[in-house]
């Protein structure tokens, strides 16, 4: 005898996971990067590594947005579908459990009316797995018996009907798991795609973009001006890690040694060989930065530091 009480099945939510603020701000830059440089055409194709370099970041923030559909797509359609399948089946198994009791009663096999004893109830509340062994087991018993069972209303066609319910339950009732798998490997992927794309903006296109400081200030500018990472209204950070660079204003040589203050924090950081820089806990907001170097006048700068925040550069001039 097979036991008729099955645990109750909940249907658990589950929780959306979609892209960071910061992700989502820093994704808002890159098109509006790609957006400016669209604008000055003419200057990027000037330098086949800049125009190759855009090309990387279009690609790449492509990738990031088709990452994020996946991992916004709900689940919930599935899960939907899913519960009516289990439904339907479930009444399917009970109307041949049924009819094979009532028969059963009549020929006095109380084996098989209690092999096939199944409420409409129980099946319905069956564990994934378990509703497709009990269906299994309701076809097979009215199977032995089919020649007599069509004064019951179940005939060959019935069971067909069932055994279809049955196996479409097994192939479909992991679907709204495998959309869960998807989009969490998406949520895994775009960390790396955000690395990838920082990376070509940073090390490629920030590093190109100085041929025009001196020969077309307005693109440079306009560059940078969009390379600023703008809050959403999602709710900002208080401080952020902020990278640069200190470099001659005559020859764009680094500068090795350079030292960077934040005015009124007690932040200070020193240049490498390389002329590069870093200040972490770096407040949000408008920051005094002092610049100095042997041989070369103070700088004096104010940057608004945004979450997080492109790498700056600061030009300084020979005494």
């Amino acid at each position: 005898m097979i036991a008729n009480k099955a645990p109750l099945y909940v249907a658990k939510p589950t929780k959306q996971v979609v892209m960071k603020n910061t992700q989502e701000n820093k994704l808002s830059m890159y098109e509006t990067v790609i957006e400016t440089l669209d604008i000055y055409t003419a200057q990027v194709a000037t330098i086949p590594a800049l125009a190759t370099a855009k090309s990387n970041l279009v690609n790449k923030t492509l990738e990031i947005r088709n990452l994020n559909i996946i991992q916004e797509m709900s689940t919930k359609g599935k899960t939907q579908d899913k519960a009516q399948r289990k439904l339907g089946l479930a009444d399917q198994a009970y109307a041949v459990a049924a009819s094979t009791q009532a028969y059963a009663t009549v020929i006095e096999n109380n084996d098989l009316y209690q092999l096939v004893n199944f409420t409409r109830s129980t099946l319905r509340t069956s564990d994934d797995e378990i509703i497709q062994q009990r269906c299994q087991l309701i076809h097979h018993q009215a199977n032995t018996v089919i020649a007599d069972l069509a004064d019951y209303g179940v005939l060959p066609a019935t069971l067909t009907t069932l055994q279809d319910l049955i196996d479409a339950w097994g192939t479909n009732s992991q679907a709204p798991r495998q959309a869960i798998a998807t989009r969490s490997a998406a949520t895994d992927e775009i960390p790396t795609e955000f690395s990838e794309a920082d990376t070509i903006l940073k090390k490629r296109m920030d590093k190109l973009m100085a041929n025009f400081y001196t020969t077309d200030r307005s693109f440079y500018d306009t560059y940078f001006k969009a390379r600023k990472i703008v809050d959403l209204g999602h709710g900002p950070s208080t401080t952020t890690t902020v990278t640069g660079t200190v470099i001659d204003d005559t020859s764009s040589d680094p500068i090795q040694g350079a030292t960077i203050t934040i005015s009124d924090t007690g932040l200070l950081a020193t240049t490498d060989e390389l002329g590069e820089f870093t200040l972490e806990k770096t407040p949000i907001g408008t920051q005094q930065f002092v610049v100095n170097a042997s041989g070369y006048d103070q700088l004096i700068q104010e940057e608004e530091i945004t979450e997080p925040t492109p790498d700056l550069i600061f030009r300084l001039m020979r005494s």
